[in-house]
């Protein structure tokens, strides 16, 4: 169903045309209408790229594999839904209802989420490289491995959601609400977290990789950015309340001490969240942060620490693939450098 658009009935809006004079029906049909009922639906690997289906019931719904990519999902139904494996990328997800979702390993890169209320949901090893997930709702939500490199978190709650071994490398965090987050083992290297309301900071800063910190915070930039005018009134109260408590926290937020950090920290922590399931076991290890980790997780610790924990075994083989791959990638980076500067020098043709 590439491309497919619901078709608006014209009857369905007589009373909230009543009820908000001047409004045209798309904005009618978003804010007043279910569009499509597609609840408990078996849709699995069903192609819905860029589909207008703005407002549509997929609660429970079987979308494990689905093709999303570039749909218009804006305000979308999507509780408890199985989206294992999905491919989500640049879909608009605005303001959608997403609680308790299945993601485990979905495709989510740059996709918009702004203001979605994504509780409970489980995402470990998604891909969501550059999402847009201001004033975002993830608390309690389940993040282990997840790549989220450049992500963009202003405003959101993380409360109590669990981002072990996650690479937020380059995220921005501005005023996001971290409290209680479980973040053990997760990389927050460049990452932005200007009047972040962290968990306990000293065991932060250790298990946490290299960290950026920001002291700045301007909130009026949250305030006054598209993505912020755009949220619902009610949504957009809640993100306003954390955005006041990130000001609070930003005058007297101070730099916590990581002096005390090494390797070691890093290295148990990251080892203790590897093998907790096959998502998290399978993104950490493929993930692009693994080849630049042989100081802070050498191959011998790795597979010590494989031997040692029988949970460890479904993934040996997986291991030592990653491993193999990150000595063959290392080996010709290595080779690139050695290499004299006249090779890189393009010959002109006669």
């Amino acid at each position: 169903m590439p491309g497919y658009r619901v078709k608006l009935d014209a009857n369905h809006f007589t009373l909230a045309e009543i009820h908000a004079p001047g409004k045209n029906k798309a904005e009618l049909w978003f804010n007043t209408a279910v569009s499509a009922k597609l609840s408990r639906r078996r849709l699995g690997f069903a192609d819905f790229s860029y589909a207008h289906m703005q407002r549509a019931d997929f609660s429970h719904a079987n979308l494990k594999g689905a093709k999303m990519f570039g749909a218009q999902l804006q305000g979308v139904y999507l509780l408890s839904a199985q989206l294992q494996g999905a491919d989500l990328r640049f879909t608009h997800l605005q303001n959608a209802y997403l609680h308790s979702a299945h993601l485990q390993n979905a495709a989510l890169r740059s996709a918009q989420l702004q203001g979605a209320d994504l509780r409970f949901a489980w995402l470990q090893g998604s891909d969501l490289r550059s999402t847009q997930l201001q004033g975002t709702y993830l608390r309690d939500t389940k993040l282990q491995g997840a790549d989220l490199r450049f992500a963009q978190l202003q405003g959101a709650d993380l409360g109590s959601s669990d981002l072990q071994g996650a690479d937020l490398s380059y995220a921005n965090l501005q005023g996001a609400y971290l409290s209680s987050t479980t973040i053990k083992g997760s990389v927050l290297e460049g990452a932005e977290l200007s009047a972040v309301s962290l968990p306990e900071s000293k065991k932060f800063a250790a298990t946490s990789g290299q960290v950026a910190w920001y002291t700045s915070f301007n909130s009026s930039e949250i305030k006054d950015s598209t993505w912020f005018q755009v949220l619902p009134s009610w949504r957009k109260q809640e993100v306003a309340k954390r955005i006041k408590s990130a000001e609070q926290r930003a005058k007297i937020f101070t730099i916590p001490d990581n002096s005390a950090s090494d390797n070691t920290q890093f290295r148990e922590a990251w080892l203790e969240v590897l093998c907790q399931e096959a998502a998290i076991a399978k993104k950490m290890l493929q993930n692009d942060l693994f080849r630049y980790l042989p100081k802070e997780v050498s191959d011998l610790q790795l597979r010590q620490w494989i031997q040692a924990n029988v949970k460890c075994e479904p993934y040996r083989a997986l291991a030592e693939m990653a491993m193999a791959d990150r000595k063959a990638e290392n080996h010709t980076m290595q080779k690139n450098l050695n290499l004299p500067h006249s090779h890189f020098q393009h010959r002109s043709h006669p």
